[in-house]
């Protein structure tokens, strides 16, 4: 009796203990959301003389919903950082010079491997050279860019610029020989020798012979002479090519005049010089001048009483013109403004001849009253517009300052611009 009786208490007790631990910690249901919570008016420490029970597991575990479980790498804890895989680079095959010595990069590059110097391109005057290394065991490669050289120049000589030792550029100019005794005196080459032609011609379109050439500098020393042939033609060489030389003609047959001396540049080694007919200064109805014949001299005087002379015009203005018209003529009435302009800017270099054979004098000094114009107009009675056979108005004649018939123009200048062009061309 006694044994059941202890059996039963055990029993009772057992099943009190039991009890007891199900009510601090209730079954969780499989798949509800609710998490056991933790009785925070106990005691967070278990006091010495508790009974130590072994921890019993609850048979249905709290299940966390599947979109919030971390995804982890097989092998991987949780709590320690997962490392990085870095992606596969394909090799690329490179052809590498086995003869260029292997070099370190100057720079970081992606590996640490040795560099192989590849593809090289020098460095020119102007351009940008480069050298490219290459990984002798990736793919990876670099380029090293190598500053322009800069140009070279050798000195210029006589002949030749200054020219880059390295490439074709030029800069500046030859500087020319200098000749002195027949030699340069810069590279001791000898100078060649010039020969200088002359020809004689008359404004009849003869061929004028006998007379003596001169050719001389402009200081007035002698470099050779001849004498024209039946063709009109003479021929001087020179041992020494002139800077500028001068031309002087003595023994003009009777007839025919021509200037004292006429003046060339080196670059004319053909030169034609036309004699005209001796005129009468107070006659020129027979002269028949055509451009590059030599005006004949003559004196004239304008409606203001001031007197013109051409050989003493062509001493102080670098261009003289003469200008034919009559009063009725509209074209010439038109250009006139044209001419009275630029007589203004220009008359310094210039003197500008207004030629009216028709009407009488009061006529012409009225008009230019009229139309306010500077330029000096004239009565003209030396048969000048029949020495150009002029048929048409208006006609301008331009005779450069060595005398020379330089242009014939028949009609009028429609603009002042048209009429500038022109005269700026013979002023140079």
């Amino acid at each position: 009796m006694k044994k059941y009786v202890s059996f039963l208490l055990a029993v009772t007790l057992l099943l009190c203990l039991t009890a007891c631990h199900s009510t601090q910690n209730p079954p969780v249901t499989a798949g509800s959301s609710t998490v056991p919570t933790t009785d925070t008016s106990l005691p967070h420490t278990v006091p010495e003389s508790t009974v130590d029970i072994p921890e019993t597991k609850p048979t249905n575990p709290a299940v966390l919903p599947v979109e919030t479980m971390p995804t982890l790498s097989p092998g991987i804890s949780p709590t320690e950082p997962q490392p990085t895989v870095k992606p596969t680079v394909p090799q690329v095959p490179v052809t590498i010079p086995t003869s260029n010595p292997t070099v370190l990069p100057s720079e970081p590059m992606p590996c640490h491997h040795a560099y192989i110097t590849g593809i090289q391109q020098e460095a020119g005057c102007e351009t940008a050279g480069f050298i490219t290394y290459i990984c002798s065991k990736c793919a990876h490669s670099y380029q090293e860019i190598l500053s322009p050289t800069g140009h070279s120049f050798q000195d210029a000589n006589c002949t030749s610029p200054k020219t880059c030792s390295a490439c074709s550029a030029m800069e500046g100019k030859a500087l020319g020989h200098r000749y002195s005794g027949g030699k340069c005196i810069r590279c001791g080459d000898a100078e060649p020798n010039c020969t200088i032609t002359v020809y004689l011609r008359g404004s009849d379109s003869k061929n004028i012979s006998g007379v003596t050439v001169t050719l001389s500098t402009t200081d007035g020393e002698k470099l050779g002479s001849g004498i024209s042939d039946g063709s009109g033609c003479t021929s001087i060489t020179l041992e020494e090519h002139p800077g500028t030389y001068r031309v002087t003609l003595s023994g003009i047959p009777a007839g025919y005049q021509g200037k004292a001396s006429y003046t060339f540049s080196a670059t004319r080694a053909n030169i034609t010089l036309n004699l005209i007919p001796v005129i009468d200064p107070n006659d020129h109805s027979k002269a028949q001048y055509s451009v590059g014949d030599v005006m004949g001299d003559f004196t004239i005087t304008d409606t203001d009483g001031n007197s013109y002379t051409l050989s003493r015009l062509l001493k102080e203005k670098k261009l003289v013109i003469l200008n034919f018209w009559f009063c009725n003529c509209g074209p010439c009435k038109a250009e006139f403004p044209h001419f009275d302009a630029l007589y203004q800017q220009y008359g310094s270099q210039i003197e500008l001849l207004a030629m009216n054979h028709i009407d009488s004098e009061s006529s012409i000094k009225a008009l230019k009253e009229d139309m306010g114009l500077s330029f000096p107009m004239l009565r003209e009675d030396l048969g000048m517009s029949g020495g150009f056979g002029i048929k048409y108005y208006p006609t301008t004649v331009f005779i450069g300052s060595d005398g020379t018939i330089l242009q014939i123009k028949i009609g009028s200048y429609s603009s002042e611009a048209e009429l500038r062009s022109v005269i700026e061309k013979y002023l140079k």
